[in-house]
C-alpha cells in the first residue's frame, strides 16, 4: 500500500456523526492511519471554548474545516486531502462529492468510496426548489463517475440511487447500526439511576426536536394515554416552541427533555423507555426510503418501535416484525399500534434480539473489510500496469535555483550531464557564482523574492525565462523538505517548466506540486 492512510470527508460535525466516527474506527483498527476533515463546529460539551482546528483522538485524527458554502467547502478540503496523499478517499453524502471528483482527477493512484447516509436532493428542505433538486441531482450523477465504491444506509435506498444516478455498480449496504458488545444495560438500574419509578410506562424519542418528526402529533396523542410519559433525549431546535405546545396542552407533568447527551450516555438512557418512538413524515423520497439511526438504537436498546408508515419503516419494522407502524393523520391508527405492542411483547422481544444478532456494528465491520479487500486488490492491479522503469535524469538544457549552499551546487554540475544551464541567485552572490561557475548564465532573483508572484520585477524575469526556451528547472536545497519554495514552484509551473529539486541527499528527483504545500498554509485553508 502507498502510505495506508484514509481521510473521510464529511460536512457535518463530528460530534453528531456517530457514524462516520465507527467507521473511522473500524479503519484504524484495521491498520489505516484515519483523518477525519469535517465541519468546523461549535464545542457542545463547553460551549465558551472554541473546537480546535486540528486534533488527534484515540485512533484517529480530526481536522475541523470552516464551512462557506458547499464549493467553498469542498475545495478547502480537497487542498487538505492533497496534502494527506491518502490512499483512500471516503466521501460521506453528495455535498462532498466534488472533493472526491478534484481528487481522482489530480491526484494519483487513489480508491474514491461515497457513503449516501441520505439522497440529499430528495431532502424536505428542497422540495419547493425544483430547480435547485434538478441540479444537485444532475451533478451527483455526473460526480459518481469518478468513485469506485458506492455505499448506503439501506436496501430502499440503494435501488434509488442506483436507478436515479444510473450508478455502475450496487451500493453494498452498511447499516448504521451500534455496537452490540458496548450495549447491554439493565433497564431498572438505569431508572434508578436517574430516579424514574420503575412502573412508569415510557416512550422514548431520540433525536432533534424539530418540526417534521412527529412531535405535535405525539403530544396530541399523548392526552389520550394518561398512562404513558414521554422522554426527548436530543438538542432543541424549536427555540422555545415545543415547550409552550406542551404548556397549552398541560402535559408538563408527563413530557420530560434531557438535552443532548453523548452517544455513549444516550444508548444507557434510553433503556430507561418501554417503546421507541419515530414519527417520520412523508413527503419527499430521501424520508420515505433512507433509516433512521433510531431504529438501530432503540432495538440494540430492547425495546420495539412504534414508527410512521413510510416505506423504509414498513419494510423493516412490520416486515422483521419488532414493532408496528401507523398512519401520522390517524390518532386511532398509532393507538391501535400501541396496543399491538403491549399484546404482543414477548414475541416482539424475540424478533428484536433476533434483529439485533443479525444487525450491529460488528456485521458491518466484516463488510468494510471486504471493500478493504477490494482496494487491495486494485492497488496490486494498478502496481503491476503503471510500475514507471527507474532511470537517471539528463538535462542538457536547465534553470537552476540557488537557494543553498555553493556545495550543492558543485555536487549538482559534477553528477549530472548538464550542457546549457543558467543559475537564479540572489543579487547579493551574482559576483560569487559567476566566479565559481564561469561557464554559466546569471540572472539575479528580483529584489523582494518570490512573495508577490505577479509584481512587475516577476513579471520581467517571467519573458527572460520564456526567452530561454528552456522547459526544466532544478531548485537546490540545503534539506530534503522543500515546501517552504511553494511560491517558486508555483512561479515556474505557471510558465510551463518541469521542475525538479535537488538536495543534500544529492538525488535529482522530479517532484509534484504536493511537495510545495506546507502545513502552514493548510492551516490558512482551513481557517480563513
Amino acid at each position: 500500500m502507498k502510505n495506508q492512510t484514509v481521510c473521510i470527508v464529511s460536512k457535518n460535525p463530528i460530534f453528531y456523526d456517530e457514524r462516520v466516527k465507527k467507521e473511522a474506527d473500524t479503519l484504524a483498527d484495521l491498520g489505516y492511519r484515519v483523518y477525519i476533515i469535517c465541519k468546523k463546529d461549535i464545542n457542545i460539551s463547553n460551549p465558551e471554548k472554541k473546537t480546535p482546528y486540528y486534533e488527534k483522538r484515540e485512533k484517529y485524527y480530526v481536522i475541523r474545516v470552516v464551512d462557506r458554502g458547499e464549493f467553498d467547502f469542498n475545495i478547502r478540503c480537497f487542498f487538505v486531502v492533497r496534502k494527506i496523499d491518502p490512499e483512500i478517499l471516503w466521501c460521506i453524502d453528495g455535498n462532498t462529492m466534488f472533493c472526491g471528483v478534484l481528487a481522482k482527477n489530480f491526484l494519483s493512484d487513489i480508491y474514491t468510496i461515497v457513503d449516501f447516509h441520505e439522497i440529499l436532493y430528495e431532502r424536505d428542505t428542497i422540495l419547493n426548489k425544483p430547480v435547485k433538486r434538478w441540479f444537485e441531482r444532475i451533478c451527483e450523477k455526473i460526480f459518481s463517475k469518478s468513485f469506485d465504491e458506492y455505499l448506503s444506509v439501506s436496501p430502499l435506498s440503494s435501488k434509488v440511487l442506483k436507478k436515479q444516478l444510473s450508478l455502475k455498480k450496487d451500493p453494498v449496504n452498511i447499516l448504521n447500526c451500534p455496537y452490540k458488545s458496548k450495549n447491554s444495560y439493565n433497564k431498572n438500574d438505569i431508572r434508578e439511576k436517574y430516579n424514574i419509578p420503575l412502573d412508569r410506562k415510557i416512550i422514548i424519542y431520540e433525536g432533534i426536536i424539530f418540526p417534521g418528526r412527529g412531535l405535535e402529533f405525539l403530544l396530541d396523542v399523548l392526552i389520550s394515554l394518561p398512562e404513558y410519559h414521554l422522554y426527548l433525549v436530543g438538542p432543541d431546535r424549536y427555540h422555545g416552541r415545543f415547550e409552550k405546545m406542551v404548556s397549552e396542552l398541560k402535559l408538563e407533568s408527563r413530557v420530560h427533555k434531557f438535552g443532548l447527551l453523548s452517544h455513549d450516555d444516550m444508548m444507557q438512557f434510553i433503556t430507561v423507555g418501554d417503546i421507541g418512538y419515530i414519527g417520520t413524515e412523508k413527503g419527499c423520497i430521501n424520508h420515505e426510503f433512507t433509516l433512521s439511526n433510531k431504529l438501530y438504537e432503540y432495538t440494540m436498546s430492547g425495546l420495539p418501535v412504534i414508527a410512521s408508515d413510510v416505506s423504509a419503516y414498513r419494510f423493516f419494522v412490520d416486515g422483521k416484525d419488532i414493532g408496528k407502524t401507523f398512519n401520522l393523520s390517524d390518532k386511532e391508527s398509532f393507538i391501535q399500534a400501541l396496543i399491538y405492542i403491549e399484546r404482543n411483547s414477548e414475541k416482539l422481544n424475540k424478533n428484536i434480539l433476533d434483529f439485533t444478532e443479525k444487525n450491529n456494528w460488528e456485521r458491518q465491520i466484516e463488510k468494510i473489510k471486504t471493500i478493504i479487500k477490494r482496494v487491495i486488490k486494485n492497488k496490486k492491479i494498478k502496481e503491476i500496469t503503471f510500475k514507471e522503469e527507474e532511470s537517471d535524469f539528463i538535462l542538457k538544457d536547465v534553470i537552476i535555483v540557488r537557494s543553498a549552499p555553493f556545495y550543492c551546487l558543485k555536487n549538482l554540475f559534477a553528477n549530472n550531464k548538464i550542457k546549457r544551464s543558467i543559475v537564479l541567485s540572489q543579487p547579493g552572490v551574482i559576483n560569487e557564482v559567476s566566479l565559481l561557475f564561469p561557464e554559466t548564465e546569471i540572472i539575479s532573483f528580483p529584489k523582494d523574492g518570490f512573495f508577490k508572484l505577479f509584481d512587475k520585477n516577476n513579471i520581467e524575469l517571467a519573458k527572460k525565462i520564456k526567452n530561454t526556451k528552456i522547459k526544466d528547472v532544478i531548485i537546490t536545497s540545503s534539506e530534503d523538505d522543500v515546501s517552504d519554495k511553494w511560491r517558486l514552484f508555483l512561479f515556474f509551473r505557471f510558465l510551463g517548466l518541469d521542475v525538479y529539486k535537488y538536495t543534500n541527499s544529492e538525488n535529482l528527483t522530479n517532484v509534484k506540486w504536493k511537495e510545495f504545500i506546507p502545513f502552514k498554509l493548510i492551516r490558512v485553508i482551513i481557517k480563513e
